[in-house]
């Protein structure tokens, strides 16, 4: 899926022997192009059987104060703790959901605010207010096992954290939390795991093909991949996204977009795009054409308009093109062989 050098030619009708004169560059992208389709309500689980299996287990059980599902940001700890929570009412658990967040780690108790309507929660009996609200949580159980699962735990206030520690502590209720790898959790969310109350569950990323088997499940087979050019993609934003682009560094109008090198491929490339003339034209007339563009290219203007269409100007002049075409026809020709095209 290399790029390709070309060049824009202008001739007269019949006239097949031209050379080009000037260029502007016009760097590759590769894009992820869906069609229309709609996105699932809830995503598939893919590659989290045995994971899912291990929990619900351990729920069951009833030997284990709970589970701590750690990975990184994007591993897909929140889609699997959802997915237990519904097996686990398919066990006739009962289920609380908790989502920490950065705005809520600065309010007692403030995750856990909708379990607790009716709380005036003091602040000189701390001990007693934990007491009161385990004990109203479990209630809520009406004698069933109880399974609350706290989705960022890292993200609790020291209130709500150590309301877990001690929920985990019950023979009545089982803690299933998620919490960003790396990332410092409060004392009593770590001590879960230190003193044996539950147990931690490292989340690796999906493989390379239970990726593709998430794509082909979540889009429904809608997915179009092409290599394209950098004009393209900022030009169909919103319809197109482009996933990497070939370039020494990032391009300012795809900021988000990492280059191919980012990626671990070495890869900077592009098309060239220019003008023409029959090989019969004069040297001068030549020149003359390729002085003229050069000018048209060093415009403060057109400079403006190219970049905004996603176009790197380069002056590549008459006297340098044979250079320049020997070096791109070597380089071109060198990865033709490694694609086993062409003689």
């Amino acid at each position: 899926m290399g790029g390709s050098a070309r060049y824009t030619r202008q001739r007269e009708r019949g006239n097949r022997d031209w050379v080009p004169v000037s260029l502007v560059h016009v760097p590759s992208h590769r894009r992820w192009g869906p069609t229309a389709f709609h996105l699932p309500g809830t995503w598939p689980l893919i590659g989290r059987g045995a994971e899912l299996a291990f929990v619900v287990d351990a729920i069951v059980a009833q030997d284990c104060g709970g589970i701590v599902l750690a990975g990184g940001a994007g591993v897909g700890k929140t889609r699997l703790a959802s997915e237990v929570v519904r097996a686990a009412a398919g066990q006739r658990c009962a289920t609380e959901w908790v989502a920490a967040t950065r705005a809520g780690a600065s309010i007692p108790f403030g995750s856990f605010a909708h379990l607790l309507p009716d709380f005036v929660l003091s602040t000189v009996d701390q001990l007693g207010v934990l007491r009161r609200i385990v004990d109203a949580l479990i209630a809520r159980a009406n004698g069933r096992r109880l399974v609350v699962a706290i989705d960022d735990a890292h993200l609790l206030d020291d209130a709500s954290a150590t309301l877990v520690h001690q929920l985990a502590g019950t023979r009545n209720a089982f803690i299933l939390a998620t919490l960003r790898a790396g990332v410092p959790a409060p004392d009593p969310i770590v001590a879960l795991w230190k003193d044996g109350m539950a147990e931690r569950l490292e989340l690796q990323a999906l493989s390379e093909g239970q990726v593709h088997e998430l794509a082909v499940q979540v889009l429904g087979g809608h997915v179009d991949g092409a290599m394209s050019y950098t004009a393209f993609a900022i030009n169909n934003k919103g319809k197109v996204r482009a996933l990497a682009v070939a370039m020494e560094k990032r391009h300012p109008l795809l900021p988000d977009t990492p280059t191919f090198r980012e990626l671990g491929v070495d890869w900077v490339d592009g098309a060239y795009r220019g003008i023409g003339v029959p090989k019969s034209t004069p040297a001068e007339v030549r020149k003359r054409l390729s002085d003229l563009w050069a000018s048209l290219n060093d415009d403060p203007e057109m400079k403006e308009l190219a970049a905004k269409s996603g176009f790197e100007l380069v002056n590549v002049g008459s006297e340098q093109m044979d250079a320049f075409m020997k070096q791109k026809i070597k380089i071109y020709t060198e990865g033709a062989k490694l694609l086993n095209l062409g003689k």
